[in-house]
């Protein structure tokens, strides 16, 4: 499972390289592409709702005074967080969100795979479907 930090940075805000120390001190490492940092929660390692608050709560912290904005994302199709709806001391339920309306109207891919590629919208892996000549995000349920 991993957590992806995008960040919005202000030029009245700190400068980028500080805001690099800030996330490095929390683990986090810088990314290529969509994201800026990456936190590995470890390979085949569940977290729990509240460890990911921990998380996000202390690089909340560290960012707030820096006049930074972010926005993150934590995934991973192959693992989910554990009793999310339970570990809520409010008691409100989480639901997995779905997308509003399927972006392709191909069927789902067969088994016929052949190479992967990062997904654009979540950074996961899509895979490449020889058969119709496209990319498709398991993750996000849909061809790139």
């Amino acid at each position: 499972m991993k957590t992806y930090i995008r960040l919005i940075y202000n030029s009245k805000g700190t400068k980028p390289s500080e805001v690099y120390r800030i996330l490095k001190e929390h683990e986090c490492v810088p990314a290529v592409g969509e994201y800026d940092f990456v936190y590995d929660w470890g390979e085949g390692r569940d977290a729990d709702l509240d460890q990911l608050l921990g998380k996000l709560d202390a690089i909340h912290n560290a960012l707030s005074p820096h006049d930074v904005t972010y926005l993150v994302c934590t995934s991973d199709p192959l693992y989910h967080i554990k009793e999310m709806g339970q570990s809520l001391s409010s008691g409100a339920q989480v639901r997995q969100a779905r997308p509003s309306s399927p972006k392709s109207d191909l069927p789902p891919p067969p088994d016929d795979y052949v190479k992967e590629q990062n997904c654009s919208d979540c950074g996961n892996k899509a895979t490449y479907v020889k058969r119709y000549d496209r990319w498709y995000c398991v993750h996000c349920k849909k061809y790139l």
